[in-house]
C-alpha cells in the first residue's frame, strides 16, 4: 500500500524523442507522455502513497540514451532506483528475443550480438550505473540481481522494503513468472 506503480509499465517519459526513436522506434510515433502533466496523470490514485514509480528499462540503455539521469534528477533529485541486473549473457539473449518479437530482428542471435554493440553495452552494468552516480548518491540506488530474486524472492523483497523503510510484506506470490526468455 505504500507503493503505487503506474499501469503503463514503461512510459519512457525521461527520454528525448530522438532517444526514444533509437531504442523503441515503434513507440515514438504514439508517444503519449510528452508533457509533465500527461506523465503525472499516470500516478493518479484515490489514495496517498509514500512512493510512486514506473519501470522504464530504456533509462539505462547508454550510449543510445544519455539524457535520462539528468532529466530524472531535474524532475526529482530524491528519486530512488531499484536497478535489477541479470547475468549479462542471459540479458543480451533476452534483449535479442525481445527484438525478434517486437522490432523485426532477423539475424541469428550470434550475428546480431556480434554486429550490434547495443546488445552488449546494455549489459555493462557499471557503465549504465556510473551515469546515475554522477547525479544521485549511492544510497538512492538499490542493486539486485534476477538470479537472487528467483532463488530467494522473499529475502529480496525484504531488502527492498527495508531500503524503502516501509512495512514488510506478509504474503507474496512467487509462483507467477513473466517475460521469460524462450528456450530456443
Amino acid at each position: 500500500p505504500d507503493i503505487f506503480m503506474s499501469d503503463d509499465k514503461e512510459p519512457t517519459y525521461f527520454l528525448t524523442k530522438a532517444e526514444l526513436r533509437r531504442v523503441w522506434p515503434d513507440l515514438e510515433s504514439r508517444y503519449p507522455y510528452s508533457t509533465e502533466s500527461q506523465y503525472l496523470r499516470l500516478f493518479d490514485s484515490d489514495h496517498d502513497h509514500r512512493y510512486y514509480g514506473e519501470s522504464s528499462t530504456a533509462y539505462s540503455k547508454y550510449p543510445l540514451v544519455s539524457s535520462s539521469p539528468q532529466k530524472i534528477y531535474s524532475f526529482n533529485s530524491k528519486s530512488r532506483f531499484i536497478y535489477l541486473m541479470r547475468h549479462p549473457v542471459e540479458r543480451a539473449l533476452s534483449h535479442y528475443w525481445h527484438a525478434v518479437a517486437n522490432d523485426g530482428e532477423m539475424r541469428t542471435p550470434l550475428d546480431a550480438i556480434r554486429e550490434d554493440s547495443h546488445y552488449i553495452e546494455v549489459s555493462d552494468y557499471y557503465r549504465q550505473l556510473e551515469r546515475y552516480l554522477q547525479y544521485f548518491p549511492r544510497n538512492q540506488i538499490l542493486c539486485l540481481t534476477t538470479e537472487d530474486l528467483a532463488s530467494s524472492p522473499e529475502l529480496q523483497i525484504d531488502k527492498v522494503t527495508d531500503w524503502l523503510e516501509i512495512e514488510r510484506l506478509r504474503s507474496l506470490n512467487t509462483e507467477d513468472r513473466f517475460n521469460v526468455t524462450p528456450e530456443k
